[in-house]
This record gives structure tokens, C-alpha cells and sequence, in this order.
């Protein structure tokens, strides 16, 4: 089906919806069937992990009809499941082209036991679709498991290759193979497990073996998901305590953050409404707020989506040996070293950046510590914030923009970002301190937001987000949020820096996007047998899995 044709459909389906889910009629019954399913493989670097270490993952969406990586959904969930069927930690990553890559953090919380890694899309959960692998999580402070008798654990191979401690590796893609694959690969260059865990699914497996959970739902459940094909869909519903209207009520989405995102959205006749998030928001300042008069006699609630039935996992019983207690006292060690010195070995953020391209216009930017400073913003605007004046009726202030010609246009009022949240109140600016405020960047020409026309915008930084909304007018969010790309660390001893600084990586490398001619990595100050992992799908869909061992001495 043309991609037309399925937008055409979803948006039937987005607009018909009462929550993130929508009963289907005969008809759409009959259009969801012509919509490929999706599925997903997880690549990540270890099924044996111990408190401390980090579980790195890329996550592979494709579409089960083509192979091929799906474009449909931009959201998909990671959770890591325990014994008992709950969910211990979980995330939401951005997918781009099919494409995404996170990692948890295993803490100290976390028993000894056997959990799950699990992925899937909203649009999978239709059919209880989702991605399942053993993860065996060993807690050093908590009760062991059974112990079985002594294992043998495999001899390496006399001719591996050898590298001598805080030695460079290069390996050149040519003598990997993926120099004539065209695709999408991530690495994972990590010491072997012990003998007793099995070995992590491979992406060739998972094409033969399609490792997903599709259990039997009730047909008591009627309920279908939205595909999140735009982003993540966060659904509400306003209702009034008035038995005002409800209808075609203009709710906002904002966050206090330095590059905060705004939406703006309309109510439909039941009072829902609905957003799509494509950026990673900051969960702790998220808030949705109406632009009605009288927001007192309105409430906000977000509507749930239904969850992932995990009712027939099945979980392995988790052992150990003496082997394996001596591997995890000697990692826990060298984690507990390592983490002491995590504040130079940290990853970077891939922050979202404010895009003013969106006003389609170039502002006119105050830096305030560039003027004489005044105590109050109506002083503020007089004497510094040229083509904008403010009005104060009785105690009541209103911001106002001129034009390009400097004309005076009272017809509409200007939009009011601060720190990315929209002010309705104009009092709570004009309120605000001055001092406090690092930036005002003014756009002149008319904004248009969801059928609503603004003349000008007044766009304004303050230092360490020290603006606060008013919380009696404002439905703050409890919700996770999308997680932020990172460039994660990797060591390098190119320049002989960190020389001085113990190193006792067992993750040697992990990168999920694998690009150039050749990769490199640093062995570390650990020694035995390591494995590197290269696993992906080409642009055809052919899954690739390879690996090669080397050791350290």
C-alpha cells in the first residue's frame, strides 16, 4: 500500500481514537490487514551482568513483509522484566528509519535473578508482538543462587590473536566483510561470558527463528493501537466543572528547558486531545496547559495506554558455580574501580537544539548584560527591547510586538516563550524579574499555531531555567520521557593521557552505528579471552552476524 493510502488511514484512525487505542469497525479491520506488521532485534552486549555494569542495546525494527527496516513507527519501548512479570526498568527510544540505540544502567536494586529484555512498537502490541531474550543479572549483595557443581570453562583458542594490555586494536571493515554489505551495523567488543550462560540470539537466528512473543488476547480486548508514525502519541482528555464546552478547546504542551519544544493542540468533541512528541522532553518540566479563560473550571487527565501482556513469559531458573562467583567477585572489583573514576570516562549527550527556523525569520536579540539593568520588565521594555511595548490596565499587563514598519498592531497579541514554556498570562512576565533573565530574542512578523494567529513572538532565555509557571493553571506530567541520544565513551590512549588512571573495562568498545573504512578500540588492564560481535541487516534486509575472538596478556 502506498504511503499515502496508510497516512490517510491512521490519520482516520488518529482523530477517531479515545485513547492511544480505537475500536475497529469491519472496515478498518480490513485496512489494518493491507498495513505490514513490524518486528524487532535487539542487538546488546551482554546476557551476563552483575550490579554496576551497563547494558548497551540497538534496537533493529523491520517489516515483516519486505525485511527491510521499518519506516512506520519512531517510538519503540525497552523494558527489562523480571521473574514475577514486572517491569524493572524501562525506555522509550526515538527511532529513526528503524533505527535507535539506548543502555540501562543495572543497579543496585536489582536482585539476583533471571529477567527479560524486551522491545517492542505500539504498533506490535495489536498482536502482543514483542522481542524477548534472557538476561542473567547476578547481585553481589544479595542472597546467591543455587550452585551447581564446578564448570569447566572453555579453553581459548592457542591462535588467537594476542594484544598486550592498553594495546590498540584496528580492525579494517574490509577483513570483516562489511565492506561490500551495505547496511546497518552496531559492534560490541566485551570479555567472553562464562561457559554456563548460553549464547545471546544472533540476528541471523532471529531471521529464521522470528524470537517474538505472540500470545493469544482475549477477544474480550478490542482495543487497537495507533502506530506511532510522527512520534510518540500522548493522549488527554479535558473535562469541565462547569459543564462548560469542551470542544475545540486549544491545549498547549510546553517544557522548561533551554531548547524547550511547544504544541499546541485542539480538544475534539468528547474533550480529547492529542500530541506528538519527536524530541526528547524533559520529563520533570513537562506540563500541559489550556489557553481558555477561566482554567480553573477545566481538569486535565492523560489517557493510559493498554500495557504489553506478559502473562505466559517463561523464566529459567538461575544458577551459578564456583567459577562464576570468583569471575563475578574479580568483575565487581574492577566495576567498583571503574565507577570511581566515572566522572572522566562519562558519555556525551546529543542535545536537542532550538531551531528558530521555525518562525521562518531572523530575531532582533538582546543580551541583557549588555544594557543598563532595570528592576522591573515594564521598565525593561521601554528603555532596552526595541519593536515591543507592554500595556498595564488596572494591574493587568499585556505584551504587544510592532511590526516590521514599526506600526502598532493591537489586533493580536504576541506569542510568549520562556525557556520553551507558553505564557497565556502575560502578568506572570511582566512579573517576572528582569535580572534573571539572560536573552529576549523578538520576531516581528505574524506566527500561526494550530489555526491561531499570533502578531510577533517574544522568546526569552533566563539564567539556570529560573522561571516557574504558575502551578495552579498548569497539569504537570508524570510521564518518562524519550531517552537522549549519547556518543558514548571510548578510551584512547593516542596522546598517552589517562595513563596514571586505572582501567579495568570488560566492555571494551560499544558503538552503535558502525562507519568509516576501519574501527579502533584500546584493550584495557583486564586480561583473559574477548569477543567482538558485529550484528546488523544489510540494505536488503540480509542479516549479518559476526565475530572474532582475541585475548589479552
Amino acid at each position: 500500500m502506498k504511503i499515502q493510502q496508510i497516512t490517510l488511514i491512521l490519520f482516520t484512525f488518529y482523530f477517531s481514537s479515545i485513547q492511544s487505542q480505537v475500536t475497529l469497525n469491519n472496515e478498518q479491520k480490513e485496512f489494518v490487514r493491507k498495513i505490514s506488521q513490524e518486528q524487532i532485534f535487539i542487538h546488546f552486549n551482554s546476557n551476563f551482568l552483575i550490579t554496576g555494569e551497563r547494558l548497551f542495546y540497538k534496537v533493529y525494527t523491520q517489516n515483516t513483509t519486505t525485511k527491510n527496516l521499518s519506516t512506520l513507527s519512531k517510538i519503540a519501548y525497552i523494558a527489562i522484566v523480571n521473574s514475577k512479570k514486572e517491569t524493572v526498568l524501562d525506555q522509550k527510544i526515538k527511532l529513526t528509519n528503524g533505527i535507535g540505540f539506548g543502555d540501562f544502567f543495572i543497579s543496585t536494586p536489582l536482585t539476583t535473578g533471571n529477567y527479560k529484555l524486551i522491545g517492542y512498537t505500539q504498533w506490535m502490541k495489536n498482536k502482543n508482538l514483542f522481542f524477548e531474550e534472557d538476561l542473567y543479572i547476578y547481585n553481589a549483595f544479595t542472597n546467591p543462587p543455587k550452585i551447581l557443581a564446578h564448570t569447566k570453562e572453555k579453553q581459548p583458542n592457542k591462535n588467537l590473536k594476542t594484544y598486550a594490555k592498553r594495546e590498540k586494536v584496528t580492525l579494517p571493515i574490509s577483513t570483516i566483510a562489511l565492506d561490500s554489505a551495505q547496511g546497518d551495523f552496531s559492534i560490541s567488543v566485551k570479555k567472553v561470558n562464562p561457559s554456563l550462560f548460553p549464547e545471546k540470539m544472533t540476528s541471523e537466528q532471529f531471521s529464521i527463528k522470528k524470537n517474538q512473543t505472540n500470545l493469544v488476547i482475549s477477544s474480550a480486548n478490542k482495543k487497537f493501537s495507533i502506530p506511532e508514525f510522527r512520534g510518540e502519541l500522548l493522549s488527554g482528555i479535558v473535562a469541565s466543572k462547569n459543564n462548560n464546552n469542551i470542544e475545540n478547546l486549544k491545549v498547549i504542551l510546553s517544557s522548561i528547558h533551554k531548547n524547550g519544544s511547544t504544541q499546541i493542540t485542539n480538544t475534539n468533541t468528547k474533550g480529547e486531545f492529542h500530541f506528538n512528541i519527536t524530541t526528547s522532553l524533559e520529563k520533570e518540566n513537562l506540563n500541559i496547559q489550556l489557553d481558555v479563560d477561566g482554567v480553573s473550571n477545566y481538569s486535565i487527565s492523560l489517557l493510559k495506554k493498554f500495557p504489553v501482556d506478559y502473562s505466559q513469559l517463561q523464566f529459567k531458573e538461575i544458577t551459578t558455580s564456583r567459577e562464576v562467583n570468583n569471575i563475578i567477585k574479580s568483575k565487581s572489583i574492577h566495576l567498583q574501580i571503574e565507577n570511581a573514576y566515572s566522572v572522566i570516562k562519562t558519555d556525551s549527550i546529543q542535545e536537542d537544539t532550538y531551531n528558530f527556523k521555525l518562525y521562518q525569520q531572523t530575531p532582533l536579540t538582546f543580551v541583557l548584560d549588555k544594557y543598563k539593568r532595570f528592576n522591573t520588565m515594564e521598565e525593561t521594555v521601554i528603555e532596552v527591547i526595541q519593536s515591543c511595548w507592554i500595556e498595564n490596565k488596572n494591574g493587568n499587563y499585556t505584551f504587544y510586538v510592532r511590526d516590521e514598519n514599526l506600526v502598532n498592531n493591537k489586533l493580536f497579541k504576541p506569542l510568549i516563550i520562556v525557556d520553551g514554556h507558553i505564557v497565556t498570562d502575560h502578568n506572570e512576565l511582566a512579573n517576572f524579574h528582569p535580572r534573571k533573565i539572560k536573552t529576549v530574542h523578538v520576531f516581528r512578523k505574524k506566527h500561526i499555531i494550530n489555526s491561531k494567529q499570533y502578531h510577533g513572538t517574544i522568546n526569552v532565555e533566563t539564567f539556570k531555567l529560573s522561571f516557574k509557571p504558575d502551578e495552579t493553571k498548569i497539569f504537570k506530567l508524570n510521564t518518562r520521557n524519550i531517552s537522549k541520544e549519547k556518543i558514548y565513551f571510548k578510551q584512547s590512549y593516542a596522546k598517552n593521557k589517562d595513563l596514571r588512571i586505572p582501567d579495568y573495562r570488560t566492555q571494551l568498545y560499544w558503538n552503535p552505528t558502525i562507519n568509516g573504512k576501519e574501527i579502533n578500540f584500546y584493550t584495557s588492564d583486564v586480561t583473559g579471552v574477548f569477543e567482538i560481535n558485529i550484528e546488523g541487516f544489510s540494505n536488503t534486509g540480509k542479516p549479518i552476524s559476526l565475530k572474532q575472538y582475541f585475548k589479552v596478556e
